[in-house]
């Protein structure tokens, strides 16, 4: 056996969802960070889709597995199902778009507290910091809402490769050490859980009946 299929058998595998509305970035956030890509203009993505990259930390390989999550409204109740087993759920919100950010704290994060692990790590990640001057979101108000549930925070352009590979590598840093904050964590937070996870529930509209298929993969 070779050294780099011995390492490849020690990794262990960090689960890592991308959640928000649509175009906020993150799909171009995944791009910048597995290719050094940026484009101006991308498809939006139907469904769900994921990539892999190992990443060394310390002494250990750790390969993330990234799911790129749909942000149409047709697609919100299929995303729960790419949510199980998640290690890591970060909520992307686009620091140009005021409703990016509303929906984000009356709609995801109580379909991530509703359908995700207890001890899942969450960040607020407030994208397309390269259009400051088009700000409609201030920044106080991302990292105000990240203390109350409990989460980090991180301003990125996904334009920028640094400030993406500087964000992920910091959050496996945070993951393995455990030096991170989970919703499990805080029992006194000022927001209530259990009524978020309730009124996650009702806030989810279907219009029609659809079958969903799971995706099976080695680590769901």
């Amino acid at each position: 056996m070779t050294e780099d299929e011995n390492d490849k058998e020690k990794e262990d595998i960090i689960k890592i969802v991308i959640i928000g509305e649509s175009s906020v970035g993150k799909t171009s956030i995944i791009n910048q960070f597995m290719d050094k890509v940026f484009e101006e203009q991308i498809m939006s993505t139907s469904g769900g889709s994921y990539n892999t990259k190992s990443v060394k930390c310390g002494s250990k390989i750790y390969k993330l597995e990234i799911w790129d999550t749909a942000g149409q409204e047709r697609y919100r109740c299929m995303t729960k199902i790419f949510y199980k087993d998640a290690d890591i759920a970060l909520l992307v919100y686009d620091i140009t778009n005021k409703n990016s950010f509303d929906e984000l704290k009356n709609y995801w994060i109580k379909q991530v507290l509703d359908s995700s692990p207890k001890n899942i790590m969450l960040v607020i990640v407030a994208n397309k910091h390269d259009l400051i001057d088009k700000k409609e979101i201030d920044d106080d108000i991302g990292k105000n809402f990240a203390k109350e549930i409990n989460a980090d925070f991180y301003m990125i352009s996904a334009k920028i490769f640094n400030a993406v590979k500087e964000m992920f590598m910091d959050l496996v840093k945070k993951y393995t050490s455990g030096n991170h904050a989970s919703f499990a964590d805080d029992n006194n937070n000022s927001l209530d859980f259990k009524r978020i996870r309730k009124e996650s529930v009702k806030s989810v509209k279907i219009s029609r009946k659809k079958s969903v298929k799971k995706v099976k993969h080695k680590c769901c």
